[in-house]
């Protein structure tokens, strides 16, 4: 089943197949680490299942005031403890791949004089940790766990109640906008790693709203996805690109020492002031409505 509502189905049948079909669709994955598979393929598996925990949890947010605070903490508390099984071998392999993609970045622009080769010890580093991520030898341990959790949250929504009408999503879609806003608002003041991440999160929730949404009207909300998915990747980035200068400053001797370090987090400190710019630029778009006339903009989309 795909990540949206069936408009041919009761909402409530749809929407807690949508959350079934994604924990169905995590745990086939998680099986295969669990029997034993190749460390390429359970970093694959493991970005899959973490990726479909989060859209359970935009599910929950969705219909919380529906099912009440204990149905919605039922589910979403599962798949975020689920999730947070697999956490370390996801951060390995986020970490290479926003160090392949700064200096791909750096390589492409005349004014910033990087040599990649100078910076081949990070490459090291990074496959180093990866490898150590995925040998670890109570992964399929942590994957086992991981998939029962997400068959505690499926069998939670299974017993959820969903009225047949958008007034069981329309609390939940309106305070994930709001928080958005807030969110937004709250960056631009303090620009901080926090406050940039917090934001990300509302945002990439409001993402997986849309998709969810996205039968209703496909033109558009879909053309809406895809502004707050870029919105979401930008901020991901930055996010990635914040943890990569942490990284590197507490432990320089493993990056190639404290020039090579510093050089790292100089130049991902550039990417991010960039970055931001896009980000609030994006915001200042996304943002616009305000929360009362974007619910009202959706539950005219609704009835037509």
């Amino acid at each position: 089943m795909r990540y949206e509502l069936d408009l041919h189905e009761p909402l409530g049948a749809t929407v807690i197949g949508v959350v079934t079909s994604q924990v169905d669709q995590a745990l086939e994955g998680l099986a295969t680490i669990e029997g034993g598979t190749s460390p390429e393929r359970s970093t694959e598996v493991v970005h899959d299942a973490r990726k479909r925990a989060k859209k359970v949890r935009a599910v929950a947010r969705a219909v919380r005031d529906a099912v009440g605070d204990e149905g919605y903490h039922a589910v979403n508390d599962a798949a975020r403890d689920g999730a947070r099984e697999l956490s370390d071998v996801r951060d390995a392999q986020v970490l290479g791949e926003t160090v392949d993609e700064l200096l791909g970045w750096a390589k492409e622009h005349e004014s910033i004089d990087v040599d990649r080769r100078r910076h081949q010890v990070a490459r090291v580093e990074v496959q180093r940790r990866a490898e150590q991520a995925t040998a670890r030898p109570d992964l399929a341990t942590a994957a086992g766990r991981a998939g029962d959790l997400l068959r505690l949250a499926r069998a939670s929504a299974e017993g959820w109640t969903v009225p047949d009408d958008l007034d069981a999503l329309a609390d939940g879609l309106d305070r994930t906008y709001r928080r958005g806003r807030a969110g937004w608002k709250a960056a631009r003041r303090a620009r901080t790693v926090e406050a940039l991440h917090e934001w990300r999160k509302r945002v990439k929730y409001g993402w997986y709203h849309l998709r969810l949404l996205g039968p209703v009207a496909p033109e558009v909300l879909g053309d809406e996805a895809r502004r707050f998915h870029q919105l979401a990747d930008v901020l991901g980035d930055d996010h990635d690109l914040a943890v990569l200068a942490c990284t590197v400053s507490a432990d320089p001797e493993a990056w190639g020492g404290t020039q090579r370090a510093g050089e790292l987090a100089d130049l991902a400190g550039v990417r991010r002031r960039e970055l931001q710019a896009a980000a609030f630029h994006l915001g200042s778009q996304l943002f616009v409505r305000k929360p009362a006339a974007r619910l009202d903009h959706l539950e005219r989309l609704w009835a037509s």
